[in-house]
């Protein structure tokens, strides 16, 4: 009896510890993994489907066409700065975040999407 109580017990105390353990969620509502639903303007095609993944620590992803490319973001209010780490090209958008929809517009391009939020 006391082997059983000793092991019940060394699972409760575990499953405290591994619940105590989780990340924390960002309070950033850009953060996470964004999907182009809707695209017009240039290779509009092209651009449907395509995944954007934004960290809490400025990392981002996007991947589309079997290619992934690796940049780092600035965001002030609704103005969003990307840097890709090859070539140092930036871009620039406005973005409108409401609920799980963004709402991005590429400045200097014709380029708008709609993405939601996966």
């Amino acid at each position: 009896m006391k082997k059983l109580f000793f092991l019940s017990l060394m699972f409760l105390i575990g499953g405290i510890v591994f619940m105590g353990c989780g990340s924390k969620k960002s309070d950033n509502p850009l953060v996470g993994e964004w999907k182009i639903v809707e695209a017009e303007g240039s290779m509009a095609d092209l651009n449907k489907g395509v995944i954007y993944t934004f960290n809490d620590d400025g990392s981002m992803t996007i991947k589309g066409m079997g290619i992934t490319t690796k940049a780092k973001y600035t965001q002030e209010g609704e103005k969003l700065k990307i840097v890709f780490e090859v070539g140092n090209m930036t871009f620039e958008a406005k973005i409108e975040i409401k609920d799980k929809t963004m709402k991005y517009e590429l400045l200097n391009s014709d380029q708008k999407f709609v993405m939601e939020k996966q």
